[in-house]
């Protein structure tokens, strides 16, 4: 019986080659998994892939109002946002304003926040779909957590090229 994939998140780097490229082929992912039945998607809300993807699901609920996407805080909005460009900050305003659901982990700032949103996204997932291009950071972290668990893995990272 092959696995029912439902809730997706998404973890990338903060910085972006060729973002049209990434877009294009994180939506290209994102409508096969809908049409596979997938539903709920779970968004860090950092700068750069994350706010990528959480415009791609606002986009797309005109097309298909039935999903849902949950906008995962790893503290208070004042904290995650203080060091954003005006770009990035009206951006998160508008995913996070359009969003279905909200969940605040910590009402502070505290290192190893973003690691326990990281966390959080994996576990509420069913299948994680990323834009890895370096061995380090937080999103080889998540996606480490996500081989843990036993999850699917897509990077777009690997697609950009076969379109």
């Amino acid at each position: 019986m092959k696995k029912i994939i439902d809730s997706i998140c998404f973890t990338g780097h903060r910085k972006i080659e060729n973002s049209f490229s990434v877009r294009e082929a994180t939506e290209k992912e994102v409508i096969k998994l809908i049409k596979k039945g997938a539903q709920r998607f779970y968004v860090g809300m950092a700068e750069g892939f994350d706010l990528l993807a959480g415009e791609i699901i606002v986009n797309l609920k005109w097309k298909y109002p039935h999903i849902q996407l949950c906008a995962v805080l790893p503290c208070h909005p004042e904290y995650q946002t203080e060091n954003m460009s005006t770009e990035d900050l009206i951006l998160y305003m508008y995913v996070l304003s359009r969003a279905d659901g909200e969940e605040m982990l910590s009402d502070e700032y505290y290192k190893g926040c973003f690691h326990a949103r990281n966390r959080f996204l994996v576990e509420k997932s069913d299948l994680c779909i990323c834009y890895l291009t370096q061995k380090s950071g937080g999103t080889a972290y998540t996606v480490r957590k996500a081989k843990e668990k036993g999850i699917e893995i897509i990077n777009v990272a690997d697609k950009i090229n076969v379109l």
